[in-house]
């Protein structure tokens, strides 16, 4: 993509960064980390308007945001776009193709009620994710090509967050970390730190 200078890298992260539950954000990380041949396919009849196959990686949730943002400035004299997508909930067969250890495995026992709780959640989710992974699918190669859902729009997006319930937890967040910077019995004492 360098040496043509042209390309996309869409990078999969996912909205379970952005919000805090006792253990199922790890849950959710060792998930992610597991290959998932299930991802439906898109076909398309005809020929797409951006020509290159993008580069579709999953790095750790955690720090999916920092790698987009440092890959963003490194590939821009490339004209090299990059592309963050933060889905929700999406009912896919992720959590049946986890491999999550059993609660008796683990080194520390008083972790194993984080696991029942991770395990719990994750079981009682499953079939009931409220995101379409097609239409997701669909969205995603939308942007990529400039087709269907962003046709005709100017700004490219370096970050999208998929479904109402990430969109949800990200505001939710957003919103704690500001009132953790205007904490007014706080504030003076973060900023107190100068020479």
């Amino acid at each position: 993509m360098r040496q043509r200078r042209s390309g996309c890298v869409v990078i999969i992260g996912s909205r379970s960064a952005w919000t805090a539950k006792a253990a199922v954000r790890i849950a959710a990380q060792k998930l992610q980390s597991t290959p998932n041949t299930n991802i439906p396919s898109i076909h398309h009849n005809h020929p797409p308007s951006y020509h290159h196959q993008p580069i579709i990686s999953s790095p750790p949730i955690s720090i999916s945001p920092a790698i987009a943002e440092s890959l963003t400035e490194e590939l821009k004299p490339f004209n090299i776009r990059v592309l963050l997508v933060q889905p929700g909930a999406f009912r896919t067969r992720m959590i049946l193709n986890s491999t999550i250890k059993p609660a008796n495995s683990l080194i520390n026992p008083d972790y194993q009620k984080f696991h029942t709780i991770a395990s719990k959640v994750l079981s009682g989710v499953h079939g009931k994710q409220p995101g379409d992974p097609r239409k997701a699918g669909r969205v995603i190669v939308d942007i990529v090509r400039g087709e269907g859902h962003a046709f005709g729009k100017m700004k490219w997006p370096d970050t999208i967050f998929l479904g109402d319930d990430a969109v949800k937890d990200v505001r939710k967040k957003c919103e704690a970390v500001l009132a953790c910077l205007d904490d007014e019995e706080w504030c003076h004492v973060l900023k107190d730190v100068t020479f």
